[in-house]
């Protein structure tokens, strides 16, 4: 559809400045996606993920589907001249804007919320959802050419992919509501709050007013969305250690701005930087593939010598070959392969083997039916090598950052990278063809190429930096046996005999609400239940059942001595054998009153009497 959409949007004057505008325009979206990260990345760390899922699958959504209600340059009686460029343009900002909340965040999601032992796959089948879109676009593409004329696709014929975006939109809204919070996010908010807390009690503040000032959102969070703070997540997300984070104490701030934008800037921007480097060369060799190459196969090469069905079936298959490779590399990511070297070798064979690729789809006076062949081979080949590629950077890149500054951080250097570097590739290598001799022009895309290659090796060296946590059990050397060994090793120490699930706390305020006991005491587990003593005799005391032994006991030991509107918590664990005995006691002074009542003998005169007499 690009040609399609060059000839509707754009003068046809001078082919070469058309196809130049249109690549500029195509790169200004990715060029926005950095500030949209950085906003919808602080929105997924301070309201959650799924709110940013929500909110930037709409705002994708309006966008695209004004563009297909735009009119055009000169083609047909909906014409606006210079202004259907320039409209263009503005709804390819809103949309790039908008898309650096999309798939940023859903990484992070997916690689939070996945078990260990199949978080390579799961974060990779994600990534395929883009090779997925690819080839429903390129098939939508090739039945709107086969069954709607030239003239009619260039009147109303290209609308129709985007007036589509209206249904999926709202598909996709529907499927991302009510989806949980990953515990990685509600663990590290947690910890936030508990320090905070701490901060504040060190101030001379009240908790009991810090609890009024919880939002129903979080109360709602901690009562149904959370599962508790299991070992395995408070293992992955402990970056606390400075043992395990060698170099990185002496480079990373330790600032807590509330902002995350502050916060990453502040803490690590020697990650975001590297971040970049690290996705540098696969961003390029994507784009340049997936958008550079098949225009320039059907503009240039192969236009009187392949039909475009033709190139539209290459790319369907280069995006299937692409899909394998993702899904190899987050397979080996589960049996334990190191990320790093895995895209230190996958660059360096994308690197030996581009220059033949792009050489293969450039304008030659041998471009006959035997290379259309070849390109059948080349380009799919290259695609596996880019998937690979595409898998080791994604993954261990998220770990670059903490929990609460994680999709900021993430999202910002994957759009700085995928946005920027690969969606100005296309521009940049019609720019750098325009500019060398004759001789040269084949290897325009691979001096690009080469060029963002030598910044990833950089960046993989850097990367090194990051090993402590990129070699913990669930990131890039993820050993399900290790996570499996560790977490069996945390649950099954021997606790003391008295702890177990049921808490029964005394000295609470008597106006004390069951609300307020979820926010204080639900930031250690799931709670299954709270009983607040209501009557004259329970006033002050309350049960609370936790979901997991060992949160009640972390609870315990947090929270005894606590202060609470100047109340010194009580807390102790419940013990069945002296809760019967006092329930026995109970019954039997019950028993008593009862025989007392039927023979009418009233205890408190008999004991009198019976004082008296011994008295005399």
């Amino acid at each position: 559809m690009t040609s399609t959409l060059k000839a509707v949007f754009f003068p046809k004057s001078n082919p070469t400045a058309q196809t130049l505008l249109w690549w500029a325009v195509y790169a200004i979206g990715f060029v926005v996606r950095p500030l949209g990260a950085l906003i919808f990345g602080s929105i997924g760390d301070i309201w959650g993920r799924q709110v940013t899922l929500r909110i930037a699958i709409i705002g994708m959504a309006i966008p695209t589907v004004i563009i297909g209600c735009l009119p055009t340059y000169n083609t047909g009686s909906y014409t606006a001249g210079i202004a259907a460029p320039i409209l263009l343009t503005i709804m390819r900002l809103v949309q790039g804007f908008c898309m650096g909340g999309e798939f940023g965040p859903a990484i992070i999601y997916i690689s939070e919320l996945a078990p260990v032992n199949k978080r390579g796959r799961l974060v990779a089948c994600l990534q395929m959802t883009v090779n997925i879109g690819m080839i429903i676009a390129t098939f939508l593409a090739m039945l709107l050419q086969n069954t709607v004329s030239a003239e009619d696709l260039l009147v109303w014929g290209w609308r129709i992919p985007f007036l589509l975006a209206f249904v999926t939109a709202l598909l996709g809204y529907y499927l991302r509501a009510g989806l949980p919070e990953p515990k990685a996010f509600l663990n590290a908010q947690r910890a936030e709050k508990k320090r905070i807390e701490k901060e504040a009690m060190a101030n001379g503040e009240a908790v009991g007013d810090m609890a009024h000032a919880v939002s129903t959102k979080s109360m709602a969070s901690i009562k149904s969305e959370d599962s508790g703070v299991d070992g395995e997540s408070l293992a992955e997300e402990a970056y606390e250690a400075p043992e395990e984070e060698g170099a990185l104490t002496k480079l990373h701030g330790h600032h807590h701005s509330k902002i995350p934008i502050f916060r990453v800037l502040m803490n690590n921007w020697l990650g975001l930087l590297i971040n970049v480097m690290y996705m540098a060369w696969v961003s390029a060799a994507f784009y340049g593939m997936a958008s550079w190459a098949p225009n320039q196969l059907i503009d240039k090469t192969l236009v009187h010598k392949a039909p475009t069905i033709v190139m539209q079936g290459i790319v369907i298959v280069s995006m299937l070959s692409n899909a394998v490779g993702l899904y190899l590399t987050g397979h080996m990511f589960d049996k334990g392969v190191k990320a790093i070297w895995i895209n230190a070798g996958v660059m360096l064979a994308g690197m030996g083997t581009c220059v033949g690729v792009f050489y293969g789809v450039w304008e030659t006076p041998y471009a006959t039916q035997a290379k259309t062949l070849a390109c059948w081979f080349l380009i799919p080949l290259f695609q596996f090598i880019v998937g690979m590629a595409m898998a080791s950077v994604v993954l261990p890149a998220t770990r670059i950052y903490a929990p609460l500054e994680r999709t900021t951080g993430f999202s910002f250097a994957y759009n700085c990278g995928y946005g920027v570097v690969g969606g100005l590739t296309p521009f940049v290598v019609t720019s750098i063809i325009g500019d060398l001799d004759p001789a040269l022009k084949a290897y325009a895309p691979s001096f690009w190429m080469l060029a963002l290659g030598g910044a990833s090796l950089l960046g993989c060296y850097l990367m090194k930096l990051y090993s402590p946590r990129l070699n913990k059990p669930f990131v890039g050397r993820i050993d399900a046996a290790m996570s499996a060994a560790s977490l069996a090793q945390q649950r099954t120490r021997r606790l003391p005999p008295e702890v177990n699930r049921v808490l029964y706390v005394r000295n609470l305020p008597f106006n004390i609400s069951a609300e307020e006991m979820y926010a204080l005491f639900g930031k250690f587990g799931a709670i299954r239940q709270i009983r607040v003593g209501s009557s004259k005799e329970t006033r002050g005391t309350a049960y609370i059942v936790y979901e997991d032994i060992y949160d009640a006991k972390t609870a315990v030991d947090h929270l005894s001595g606590f202060n609470v509107q100047n109340r010194y918590l009580i807390i102790l664990y419940y013990n069945s054998t002296r809760h019967k005995q006092k329930l026995s006691l109970k019954d039997q002074e019950a028993e008593l009153r009862r025989m007392q009542e039927k023979h009418g003998v009233d205890g408190e005169q008999h004991g009198k009497e019976k004082g008296g007499g011994a008295a005399k």
